[in-house]
């Protein structure tokens, strides 16, 4: 399966191919967990967020454009976005807004 070019491997995932779909997982997932586990500090928030980036990740493959980037930076962009929410207190506000002069605030 490493011998795809990036191109046929998301056009395999984006069918659902079950070798395509465990080569992902058993080849990037520990990089993913322990990047999470020292992010989250907590090994079940990591577990959670590592099952979460997996499935955030089969529900978005048909957005994946190959614009030359490898496909775990977009797995670790995946994976840094959840683990803010992981980590942010229940009941956090995510929302964003305009203090009317144009800068953002939270």
């Amino acid at each position: 399966m490493s011998s795809l070019p990036p191109h046929d491997l998301i056009a395999a995932i984006r069918n659902r191919d079950p070798h395509a779909l465990s080569w992902v997982y058993e080849t990037y997932g520990p990089r993913l967990f322990s990047y999470l586990l020292r992010r989250l500090g907590d090994p079940d928030l990591a577990r959670d967020a590592h099952h979460d980036v997996f499935v955030r990740f089969l529900e978005r493959a048909d957005t994946f454009e190959d614009r030359g980037v490898p496909l775990i930076a977009w797995l670790f962009r995946l994976a840094r976005n959840l683990s803010y929410r992981s980590a942010a207190p229940p009941g956090a506000d995510h929302s964003i807004q305009c203090d009317g002069r144009g800068r953002l605030q939270r």
